[in-house]
This record gives structure tokens, C-alpha cells and sequence, in this order.
């Protein structure tokens, strides 16, 4: 998978873009895979204009359930995001000590959304039209500010 992303991104050197990453077989493999994804994107110089935005659908229970697992969780959850503009080396936020809820700089999935339409070159208050032609935000938040160089 890593190869057919960079021979994508190679093919559309100088274009804003932005890369969802859906492979999570294990974490170990995931943290690899992340890892040796942005090193080649930087070494390339496609890092600064290519967005890396990497994230669940919901976070998980802070306790494992009666059958061993976690379950969905949407009060905390982790986002991982690189280049497009976004500052390396920083963490925004930090949850409670059992990872259950937003404990520093809490966000809305709202302002997540606004902030990768920003890095995008998007402007987050955009309307668009359905296809009825009722008026449809983009984004219903405000982009991190912090997040950004």
C-alpha cells in the first residue's frame, strides 16, 4: 500500500492534496507505516503540500468491555496530522487521566473538519449547494489556528 501512495503523489507533484489513511492492521504495523509514509514524503519535498490526515471513526472506552475489547467512544479521540501546512513536532490537546474526555484544548469534530479544508486551501465558511439547492456549509467549525506554521 505505502508504494501505490507515493507512485500517486509522484505522478502529482505540486498539487495540494490530501491523503486519508484506512490501513490499520495493527498497531505496530500502523506506526510503522505512518512513520516511513512521512519520512518519504518529506525526503520527496511533497510534505508541505500534501496533507496526512489520519484518524477512527470514534475514539475507545477508556475500560476494556465484558468481552475484551473497547467499544465506540465519541467523547475523546486521537487525530494524527502532517504536512499541508500543519507545524510538526507538537501535540494539541491531551485527555483525562483515564483517556475518557477531553481534559486540555478540547475541539469539536467540526473544527477538525475546518482546519483540513483550511490546509487544503479551502475556505472553511464556503457554501455549497445540495442537490435541491439548499445552502450547505463546508465546515460548521473553526479551523485550529495553532495547528498552523
Amino acid at each position: 500500500m505505502h508504494l501505490r501512495i507515493i507512485r500517486w503523489l509522484s505522478a502529482l507533484v505540486g498539487l495540494s492534496l490530501l491523503i486519508t489513511v484506512a490501513f490499520v492492521p495493527g498497531q505496530a504495523r500502523a506506526q510503522t507505516f505512518s512513520g516511513q509514509a512521512l519520512e518519504d514524503l518529506d525526503e520527496r519535498g511533497l510534505l508541505d503540500n500534501t496533507l496526512v490526515y489520519w484518524t477512527g471513526d470514534f475514539g475507545r472506552t477508556p475500560k476494556i468491555n465484558k468481552d475484551a475489547g473497547r467499544d465506540h467512544w465519541p467523547p475523546c479521540q486521537t487525530v494524527l496530522m502532517a504536512g499541508g501546512g500543519i507545524r510538526g513536532g507538537q501535540v494539541y490537546g491531551a485527555s483525562d487521566p483515564s483517556g475518557g474526555y477531553p481534559k486540555d484544548n478540547p475541539v469539536r469534530p467540526d473544527d477538525i473538519t475546518a482546519s483540513v479544508f483550511h490546509a487544503l486551501g479551502f475556505d472553511p465558511e464556503t457554501v455549497i449547494q445540495d442537490q435541491l439547492g439548499r445552502p450547505m456549509p463546508i465546515a460548521g467549525g473553526q479551523p485550529i489556528a495553532s495547528l498552523f506554521s
